[in-house]
């Protein structure tokens, strides 16, 4: 059925006739209002820039706002993890779901989604035209919006929902395709063909965060954190789900697309979860612009050494914007062959000076014994700081006998041990025969 012959108020009674409204709530909102957003407006416009045009031309305004996206850094879109091959080639897509809408007609019966997102404190708000106000911080849709604007449809119809959340099949896929690997272990809640270099331990990921992490980084509700060094995201994802303000995490540019595409798979509804690839030892000029939206705390997991020269030259700039600042070393990587590595800053004492350099004179020193990846909190300005554990998550969740068995080590040590054992029982027994 044509769009333009449906009369508005008939909308809804054809509507439900169409689907089962039993286990969804639908509600009408206005095209009028939703397509005002500048979004909508360049959507329409560009599309008929690219029809005139024949090709997407610079100037193209929905290409402009593409390029908006891609380069905003307060706005988490999957244009931030796109090459811009990948992103014309996104772009010009989006022209063909238009053009196909309004040849085909306008489907009444598949209503756009607005959702909320977890930790998200500014929403947008939609009166329905059944009077309900409606909040949300987005909505899957926009090319529907557009095209109900252009054949003339006043509402059309919505329902309240969630981002959509990749399969992990998709993952799978590109981690093939882009031939990834898999430092940090993470939680998928389903079986999965990745192979993670680390399979589960308190060295590594989210145990590692509720190890040591969590105590070093409190408080962490309504504060705003960069972790340098992200990796695949997941302990920036645990600081966000312990309701960070603002958590940016930021790597090398192929490092952010991989956690990009996690995000997508685990943490689609967070609203407080951003990446942004930079090569910190080549570009760290563009870390300027992070820091200048405003910083608590910067968290460097195993990471500062790997800055070697640059280690002093990053922290400074750091020290202009953030009071505290979180380093964790490695003392079992004092002396690595690695180009670009300063070993010093991976044990303690290293760590300690580095900060002090920069005005960072107030240190706390987390150390738990037989763990090789010590804590440093550096503050400029000392802060009484009492981590409730009533009140928080344990930050220790493991005895040391777990933390033994997930070091590298254990199984070493415990055939010395049995080894060592079996010759003391050799001895007794030599020593109770002579008698």
């Amino acid at each position: 059925m044509d769009p333009n012959d449906i009369p508005d108020l008939d909308v809804r009674e054809w509507y439900k006739k169409e689907i089962n409204l039993d286990n969804e709530k639908i509600m009408y909102v206005s095209v009028e209002e939703l397509s005002s957003e500048h979004f909508n407006n360049s959507y329409i416009t560009g599309y008929y820039c690219f029809i005139t045009d024949g090709h997407l031309n610079e100037n193209n305004p929905y290409w402009q706002y593409v390029l908006s996206l891609r380069n905003s850094i307060t706005t988490q879109s999957g244009y931030n993890i796109l090459s811009m091959d990948e992103c014309r080639k996104k772009t010009i897509d989006r022209f063909k779901v238009i053009e196909s809408i309004l040849q085909d007609g306008y489907d009444v019966t598949k209503p756009i989604v607005l959702w909320t997102l977890k930790f998200k404190k500014n929403t947008s708000s939609i009166t329905s035209r059944e009077g309900q106000v409606l909040e949300f911080n987005g909505y899957d849709g926009h090319h529907r919006i557009a095209s109900a604007k252009e054949i003339g449809l006043k509402y059309i119809p919505a329902k309240m929902g969630s981002p959509n959340f990749m399969p992990i099949t998709s993952l799978e896929k590109m981690s093939k395709r882009e031939k990834w690997k898999w430092y940090q272990p993470i939680d998928f809640k389903t079986k999965t063909k990745i192979v993670f270099d680390h399979k589960t331990s308190n060295l590594h990921g989210a145990e590692k965060y509720n190890f040591i992490l969590r105590e070093a980084l409190y408080p962490i509700k309504e504060h705003k954190f960069i972790d340098l060094g992200c990796n695949t995201g997941v302990i920036t994802a645990c600081i966000a789900a312990d309701g960070a303000e603002r958590i940016i995490g930021i790597d090398y540019s192929q490092k952010i697309k991989q956690a990009g595409w996690v995000k997508r798979t685990l943490w689609a509804d967070y609203g407080n979860l951003l990446f942004r690839g930079i090569n910190l030892r080549d570009d760290l000029d563009k870390l300027q612009p992070i820091l200048e939206l405003q910083v608590d705390c910067i968290l460097m997991s195993n990471f500062i050494y790997y800055m070697g020269d640059k280690a002093d030259e990053l922290i400074d700039m750091c020290s202009n914007y953030a009071n505290r600042i979180v380093l964790q070393g490695n003392a079992l990587k004092k002396d690595p062959k690695q180009p670009h590595y300063r070993g010093e800053y991976s044990q303690i004492q290293g760590m300690k000076e580095l900060l002090k350099r920069h005005g960072y004179h107030h240190h706390r020193t987390i150390a738990p014994h037989a763990y090789h990846k010590p804590v440093v909190v550096g503050e400029k300005t000392q802060k009484n700081r009492s981590y409730s554990i009533t009140q928080n998550a344990k930050p220790f969740e493991k005895t040391i006998c777990d933390l033994a068995r997930s070091s590298p080590y254990w199984d070493i040590a415990k055939r010395r041990f049995i080894t060592s054992v079996k010759h003391l029982a050799s001895f007794v027994t030599q020593s109770e025969n002579s008698k």
